[in-house]
């Protein structure tokens, strides 16, 4: 998705760390600062601990994805450890879940300032409906 993207959108680079792949390779699309950078958090962490020069202080955007798969494959240590590394008061930190249950609650609680919750459902023979909740 982001290949396509990069070729519609002038100046715009990302890198994708994820094992099982050169960390070498990695480091070295890391240290021409991209634009966007798509990662499992292991691997992230592992860069964000190892790889000189990289890092997150200034991000400006942070969007964990499938959150709720995350804390239930055990993750939930690894994220706190991510955020700990952008203090940056600015940011925006994005949090992509299919269940709101109580795991993802105390996440947001931990790490979010200011959440805010959508929620978005259909209802079977009518006409899609959405609904915004605020917290």
């Amino acid at each position: 998705m982001l290949e396509r993207l990069s070729t519609h959108v002038s100046n715009f680079s990302f890198a994708t760390l994820i094992g099982g792949s050169s960390l070498a390779q990695q480091r070295t699309e890391l240290y021409k600062k991209p634009d966007c950078i798509v990662a499992t958090t292991g691997r992230l962490l592992d860069h964000l601990q190892n790889t000189q020069s990289f890092s997150i202080e200034e991000l400006d955007y942070l969007v964990l994805d499938e959150a709720d798969k995350l804390l239930e494959m055990g993750f939930k240590e690894e994220l706190l450890k991510i955020l700990e590394f952008s203090k940056k008061k600015t940011r925006q930190t994005v949090m992509v879940s299919a269940t709101l249950n109580q795991d993802i609650k105390e996440l947001a609680e931990i790490t979010l300032n200011k959440p805010l919750t959508f929620s978005v459902s259909q209802q079977q023979n009518t006409t899609s409906e959405s609904k915004l909740k605020l917290k």
